[in-house]
């Protein structure tokens, strides 16, 4: 068994030390459906820059191409490729939970989900209400009191856990040890987890800047 250990061991450190920034990015499209694993922070950030340059080529590819296509087309091409980097930041954020060796839906995923689905039927019977009942009678002052109060409480459990969910994948530390969702990528340097965060953030910023300038 330990030389099986071993084995299991240096052939996992092989396949971690072929991974970079592009190799990162690739791997997280291949990945869009598997939650069961492990990203680790350098992967986790790596992606999010190439992605975000990436994203920014495509958009300039649609607006170009809007001179020449149908908004149609440009309107279905901008979903689906919405629909495709959702799923994969969805599958993204669970493996860099996962590896800093929390569950993703037990602890982030489920309440969000949960709190979600209440606000948008809290919203709906909030709606039916205004519609259907006048609107100066004590009766529905009151109703409107409560419903506005579970909706601000549905919205803030559904906020801090989004927060908690960003804080925890960009910035906490992975499972130094094996646990159920596989085996820990120490491969990679502090020197590269800090280089590729900072990149990421620092591009943000000037993105961000760029815009403000120009509007």
């Amino acid at each position: 068994p330990k030389k099986f250990l071993a084995m299991k061991e240096e052939t996992h450190n092989q396949e971690c030390s072929h991974i970079c920034a592009f190799s990162a990015f690739v791997d997280a499209y291949k990945k869009i459906f598997t939650y069961n694993a492990r990203t680790t922070r350098y992967e986790f950030w790596s992606f999010k820059l190439i992605n975000l340059i990436f994203s920014l080529i495509i958009l300039g590819g649609l607006l170009i191409a809007s001179n020449y296509t149908s908004s149609l087309v440009i309107g279905s091409v901008v979903i689906g490729f919405a629909l495709i980097e959702f799923l994969v930041y969805i599958a993204l954020f669970a493996r860099r939970l996962h590896d800093t060796g929390r569950c993703a839906w037990k602890g982030f995923f489920g309440p969000m989900v949960y709190s979600l689905i209440i606000y948008l039927v809290a919203i709906g019977c909030f709606k039916y209400l205004n519609n259907n009942f006048d609107i100066f009678d004590e009766q529905y002052a009151l109703t409107f009191a409560v419903f506005s109060l579970f909706i601000l409480v549905v919205w803030t459990i559904n906020t801090y856990y989004s927060i908690k969910t960003l804080i925890v994948s960009f910035f906490f530390e992975e499972d130094k040890k094996e646990n159920e969702y596989g085996m820990p990528k120490l491969i990679n340097t502090e020197y590269q987890n800090k280089s590729v965060r900072f990149a990421s953030i620092y591009f943000v910023i000037l993105m961000f800047l760029a815009v403000i300038m120009k509007v």
